[in-house]
Parts: C-alpha cells; sequence; structure tokens
C-alpha cells in the first residue's frame, strides 16, 4: 500500500501529464487558476501543495472526470467477514433481478414491434 506521499505525486504528475495532453502551457494553467506561473510551477515540482480547492480549480480547467486523477483497479472490492457473507450474495442477486426486468421489458417492446409490424403488412 502506499502513502499519502506517493498518491499526491500520482496525482500531480497525472495533472502534468493530462495538462500536456490537452495543450495547455504551465503559463496558461497559472492565468486561469488566478496564480503566477512561478506559483504553478512549484506546484507541479511538487514544491508547493495544492489545495483541495486547487485541485477541483484544476480538474475544471482540464476539463476531465475526478477518476482520470486516480488509480482504480477497475473491480469492486468487497468486505465482509465470514458472518456477513449474506451481503455479497444480496448485492448479486438484486443485480441479476434488476437485469432481468430490463430483460423482460426489451422482450416485451420487441415482441410490440413485431406485433406492429405484422399489422401494417396485412393492411397493405
Amino acid at each position: 500500500m502506499e502513502n499519502s506521499q506517493e498518491t499526491v505525486n500520482k496525482i500531480v504528475n497525472k495533472i502534468r501529464e493530462i495538462r500536456k495532453q490537452k495543450g495547455y502551457s504551465n503559463e496558461a494553467m497559472a492565468i486561469d487558476l488566478g496564480i503566477s506561473t512561478s506559483a504553478y510551477n512549484k506546484m507541479e515540482r511538487m514544491e508547493a501543495s495544492i489545495s483541495l480547492e486547487r485541485f477541483i480549480k484544476i480538474r475544471e480547467i482540464l476539463e476531465v472526470p475526478y477518476s482520470d486523477f486516480f488509480e482504480f483497479s477497475g473491480k469492486n472490492v468487497y468486505q465482509q467477514d465470514l458472518n456477513d457473507n449474506s451481503i455479497g450474495h444480496y448485492e448479486v442477486q438484486t443485480l441479476y433481478q434488476e437485469n432481468r426486468e430490463v430483460y423482460e421489458k426489451l422482450l416485451a417492446a420487441k415482441d410490440e414491434q413485431i406485433a406492429f409490424l405484422k399489422s401494417m403488412l396485412e393492411k397493405k
């Protein structure tokens, strides 16, 4: 597990990477943030901290979701005790039921469309 400084380093590196991909210069970012270019450069070199408010503003300027700054494994993580194994099962059952209901609605809509098209052909 990484420590908080490693996490900050990764986020700042991601800011720099996204900024460059979007074609923003350090100067442009500084202007949009309302700070000096020198202050912005210090943030990217991790010589100055980035406040939460400033991070939010950077994300708005770069127009990317928050998730772009963080690494996710792509898997949901469930933690449960052996005594509580029914929770994960309940979630799976709920998702299955929701998917089944959507599937049944789609099938019904398909059947209605087929019946409508048949009736249109019979009129000709």
